[in-house]
């Protein structure tokens, strides 16, 4: 709602403008469900063991938090510009990648991960590793960058309850760098309280 109050344009426009087009991401559009969009997957849950198709929702007031349609081939095309700096400058995600400690609470040297700008800073020992997940009714997905190793797993999924995204990225990095087998992912905080 700021960018929209600052530029005058509406938060769709304005990603397409200034991300989307020229990143060349051509099947990246804000998600309106009135729209006719090629190969739009459908989003499913899993009650009961049972598939049934996701109930309706509005995406017009999720923004960022699941209001785009992407394809695997656009998503490259992100992942690459976020490599070569097309995107953002290093300095700028360097800030994005340092982690940002609360001032009370847990133990953190023990944490899984904690807070970046944007992004989870994983604890993988020497190794620096971000990422996010993300979730709306029925589609889960993830973006997992291993900076040092060069490695990067974007996950899309068209079913809203997948257990440990993050770690189903290790799992693929590791086929493609083996030495990460030797590092223990810790579970994530709530489920060790």
């Amino acid at each position: 709602m700021i960018l929209e109050k600052v530029t005058g344009q509406s938060y769709g426009d304005l990603l397409q403008e200034r991300i989307f087009a020229p990143l060349g991401m051509n099947a990246t559009v804000m998600n309106n469900p009135s729209d006719i969009v090629p190969h739009r997957a459908a989003g499913y849950r899993l009650p009961n063991s049972k598939l049934v198709n996701k109930p309706y929702y509005s995406p017009s007031v999720t923004y960022s938090a699941g209001g785009q349609l992407s394809s695997v081939e656009d998503m490259v095309k992100w992942e690459q510009a976020l490599c070569v700096g097309t995107l953002l400058k290093q300095s700028t995600l360097n800030k994005m990648w340092t982690p940002h400690f609360p001032s009370q609470g847990d133990d953190w040297e023990k944490l899984r991960y904690v807070a970046g700008l944007g992004w989870w800073v994983f604890n993988y020992g020497d190794r620096r590793v971000v990422g996010h997940n993300g979730s709306i009714l029925g589609f889960a997905s993830n973006i997992t960058r291993f900076i040092d190793d060069k490695i990067t797993v974007i996950l899309l999924c068209n079913l809203d309850k997948i257990s440990r995204p993050d770690a189903i990225a290790k799992k693929i990095a590791e086929y493609y760098c083996p030495a990460l087998r030797e590092v223990v992912l810790q579970p994530p905080l709530e489920e060790r309280k």
